[in-house]
């Protein structure tokens, strides 16, 4: 007999005993729910340079029901949790989670929280906790309110990490970073033979160039025939559809005029937005599981995972 359903129900069933013990007014949170130890509770959210905003909560629960507030408002289909390493379902709403466990243990929440982007460099969002919860900011973020409610700050592996402890609006810009690369060529002037060296130098190069191209003809051959047959047969819920903007469902609808693949060179130029906006928007999808992005040359070119309605 096929016993896997048996974990849903009952947390559903639990679900309506809260409810209807809630309506009557006799809740009590010990009697309902595991009591977590906050105090040895870590909530980090992390923001990328790229600009997604990623929660993880690892905490204690106990026997039972827990009631588990979220900081930050989430993409509810991102959620995902784990106790002791391993998969669980839950009950989402009103930015709680309720998770049940047989057993005292530690749970491991992630997910992606549901920001504004306000405009091209502006992401905005509120902790709603009187918790403490580390903000991690990468170097190219600058946190521009919030500040009063800091507690502490340090520096890690290039990041700083800010400790809030109290409800407040977020609002972090993301500086455009330009990277360059600079190559140094090296040069003997005391070398002899020049001749020969000249010729095993172009053996070399041609032999290298014919194994390149092969790979590269191999790869094009791979991306260009199989993504693109595979992304189309794969179709998004409405749920995922909500959390989509008018730009990114016209980058989708453009890689779909394109045969299912363009360069993102090619969409800055046909949307017309600066490119940090756009890549914003394309890291977004690729987070989301509706595109993926392979490196071709010096730009991206991007493939639909997911098609929508």
């Amino acid at each position: 007999m096929n016993c896997s359903y048996i974990p849903r129900i009952t947390l559903a069933l639990l679900l309506i005993v809260i409810q209807i013990t809630a309506s009557t007014g006799y809740i009590v949170d010990v009697e309902i729910y595991g009591i977590l130890d906050y105090e040895e509770s870590i909530t980090n959210i992390t923001i990328t340079p790229e600009g997604i905003v990623n929660v993880t909560i690892t905490t204690a629960i106990e026997p039972g029901l827990n009631r588990i507030e979220l900081p930050v408002q989430p993409i509810p289909y991102t959620l995902t949790i784990y106790i002791d390493h391993e998969q669980v379902s839950a009950l989402y709403g009103d930015l709680v989670l309720y998770v049940y466990s047989a057993k005292a243990a530690r749970v491991f929440i992630t997910y992606i929280a549901d920001v504004n982007i306000s405009s091209e460099y502006f992401i905005e969002f509120t902790i709603n906790t009187n918790r403490c919860v580390n903000l991690i900011l990468p170097p190219n973020a600058i946190l521009f309110s919030g500040i009063e409610k800091i507690y502490e700050t340090k520096i890690v592996n290039g990041n700083l990490i800010v400790e809030i402890c109290n409800r407040t609006d977020i609002v972090i810009a993301l500086r455009k970073v330009e990277i360059t690369n600079t190559t140094t060529a090296l040069v003997n002037p005391t070398s002899v033979n020049r001749s020969q060296s000249s010729l095993l130098s172009q053996f070399i190069g041609v032999y290298c160039a014919t194994i390149l191209i092969f790979f590269v003809l191999v790869k094009i051959v791979k991306e260009k025939k199989l993504l693109p047959l595979i992304g189309f047969k794969l179709k998004t819920t409405l749920e995922e559809q909500i959390y989509l903007d008018q730009t990114d469902r016209e980058i989708i609808r453009r890689l779909k005029m394109k045969g299912g693949s363009a360069l993102q060179s090619e969409l800055v130029r046909e949307l017309g937005i600066p490119k940090t906006t756009l890549w914003r928007h394309i890291k977004k999808l690729e987070k989301l599981g509706f595109i993926r992005i392979v490196k071709e040359g010096r730009t991206n070119r991007l493939y639909i995972v997911k098609d929508i309605e």
